[in-house]
């Protein structure tokens, strides 16, 4: 497939069958990964390939996306957070990431796997311990891999409002509602007028939070 009908066929998959992906395909979606532009040129990502079922549910344990455990592979995307001094100012360092992120998910598409990328996760200093990643790293994204298994789910079909709409692609916005030309300006119904659900936002907040001080992992148990 050509570039745009690849942007237009990806998607966030959340079910996928259980046979395991080559070692070489891992190694083709990273080169991938790693021709993105970063900021300053300086490349300062590193791509942690999870295959233990083990760190899988110390993840999904700790208050991570439960679809997590179900792929059989993940790659956790991390990137130095000391290279430059907008990394402070506008976050060059995830805008890097991402951009390597999103490389790696339209390869992923092109390479007919599916591919969910999920910022839910625990807090970084769970992550930091279960993987060993360095204080000068952030966390940034988790992507979830596998071959896809028909992906009818209630949250892929709840951001999309139905299976038709989710088969389509649909957008919620079309091309005059996100576009400003000059300045920042609002039109009828874009984005400007989402309705934030601020009190289900603190409650899930609290609820995790909650969870993180009734889960006691001991360092034995992080070991394992």
């Amino acid at each position: 497939m050509n570039l745009t009908e690849c942007i237009a066929s990806r998607r966030s998959i959340r079910r996928f069958e259980e046979r395991e992906i080559k070692a070489s395909t891992i190694r083709r979606l990273i080169h991938s990964a790693i021709q993105a532009p970063s900021a300053c040129n300086m490349q300062a990502w590193k791509f942690i390939v999870v295959n233990k079922r083990g760190n899988m549910n110390k993840l999904v344990n700790f208050g991570a996306a439960k679809w997590i455990a179900n792929a059989p592979c993940g790659i956790l995307v991390v990137y130095r957070n000391d290279v430059t001094i907008n990394t402070v100012l506008y976050k060059d360092n995830f805008q890097s990431a991402a951009a390597a992120i999103q490389n790696m998910l339209l390869e992923a598409t092109n390479l007919g796997l599916a591919a969910c990328w999920i910022c839910d996760l625990p807090r970084p200093k769970y992550v930091r311990k279960i993987f060993a990643i360095p204080r000068e790293f952030d966390v940034i994204a988790y992507i979830a891999l596998g071959y896809p298994k028909h992906d009818n789910s209630k949250l892929s079909l709840k951001h999309y409002g139905d299976e038709k709409k989710y088969n389509a692609h649909e957008r919620k916005y079309s091309f005059e509602q996100v576009v400003c030309y000059d300045k920042f300006y609002s039109t009828n119904n874009d984005c400007t007028s989402m309705q934030i659900p601020k009190r289900k936002v603190v409650k899930r907040f609290w609820l995790k939070r909650k969870c993180f001080r009734n889960i006691l992992f001991t360092d034995h148990m992080l070991k394992e």
